[in-house]
């Protein structure tokens, strides 16, 4: 829950944007801080397309009449997530005459020593640094079950164990268009053959109806598809509790987060990849220079991710035997919003 403004000592903004995934891990940070919480809705108008280099602090990219209001009195701190709330946070903060704490999610885009922390996770290869910690996984809310049992009822006939399927869609660099979904139905038709019971499909945004047509009609009866529509009901929070184990697929940090919160074990179900995506260099170097400029940032690389999480042990490759035995993630943000408080608690001694 978000702390009431009467009941915290320190006030935080929480920027949201358009990317509910984002905004989300913003606000799953923002529930384990002992402060209380305004969110601050953003919409963004055309300069949003140019770079952080160019807009700096400012609200050049702000629709102001379509956007919540930034005035004082300035918060204790502000949580931003992504390039495009960057120069926001960081405009706050000089208006606060730099005493507003930066607490950014991912990558920035701008120089890191405007920010007091910066929180990233494999995929973005961000260099080391006195403000940077490195997380394994993006935080995400918990998961509740509906209180109604709605979905508890409707699963009641479908025999154990369950296997809640994640499925995401096509974004740079995987592809998922039909040959990936007739190969991702044939994998879990396999896999449900070996190990019994049902799979329950919780699709998103992402995937469109046509992913969901294709695993609906392959897999058949004695297992559910549900179709992401935007409205209604949808079982994704139930599945996440209810599952006896996971199918991820890999192009989603989310995703793959929620799923090994679950202490559950997970296979993740790899994509293939257009060919001319980027790589980076490394952490170290002229590439951590420039990445600690804000010039230029590491390329998104979810692969990445898949891969250090397979590492640990909290998940292994749909279809390949698991190199070690599953080990459950210990959660890693409950420590970091530990590190914020305190942040936050040094700030106000020190005015």
């Amino acid at each position: 829950m978000l702390a009431e403004l009467s009941d915290a000592r320190y006030l935080v903004w929480v920027l949201q944007g358009a990317r509910e995934g984002d905004n989300a891990q913003a606000r799953a940070l923002a529930e384990k801080l002992s402060a209380a919480v305004v969110l601050k809705r953003l919409n963004w108008s055309w300069p949003h397309i140019l770079p952080n280099v160019i807009l700096g602090r400012g609200l050049a990219a702000v629709d102001r009449k379509m956007s919540d209001s930034l005035m004082p009195p300035w918060p204790d701190a502000v949580i931003a997530v992504g390039r495009r709330a960057a120069p926001v946070a960081a405009w706050i903060k000089r208006q606060s005459g730099g005493r507003t704490r930066l607490i950014h999610l991912g990558r920035p885009r701008l120089p890191f020593d405007l920010f007091d922390l910066m929180i990233t996770t494999p995929q973005y290869a961000l260099p080391d640094g006195h403000n940077v910690i490195k997380a394994l996984l993006p935080a995400t809310g918990a998961a509740t079950v509906p209180a109604d049992g709605l979905w508890r009822s409707r699963f009641s006939g479908l025999p154990r164990p369950w296997t809640g399927v994640l499925v995401g869609g096509a974004t740079f660099p995987f592809r998922f268009g039909r040959g990936e979904a007739r190969r991702l139905a044939e994998a879990l038709r396999i896999y449900q053959r070996q190990t019994g019971g049902s799979l329950l499909v919780s699709t998103s945004p992402r995937s469109g109806s046509e992913i969901a047509d294709i695993l609906s009609a392959v897999l058949g009866s004695g297992n559910y598809v549900h179709r992401w529509t935007g409205g209604g009901g949808n079982p994704h929070r139930f599945i996440l509790s209810e599952a006896d184990r996971f199918i991820v697929t890999e192009d989603s940090a989310s995703m793959l987060a929620e799923a090994c919160r679950s202490h559950k074990p997970v296979e993740i179900f790899a994509l293939s990849r257009w060919p001319w995506a980027l790589s980076w260099p490394g952490e170290r170097g002229l590439a951590a220079a420039l990445a600690q400029s804000g010039l230029v940032s590491p390329p998104r690389n979810v692969r990445r991710l898949r891969d250090e999480i397979i590492r640990r042990g909290h998940a292994s490759r749909l279809g390949v035997k698991p190199a070690r035995s599953f080990t459950p993630y210990d959660d890693e943000w409950e420590a970091i919003a530990r590190r914020i408080d305190g942040l936050l608690q040094s700030s106000a001694q020190g005015h």
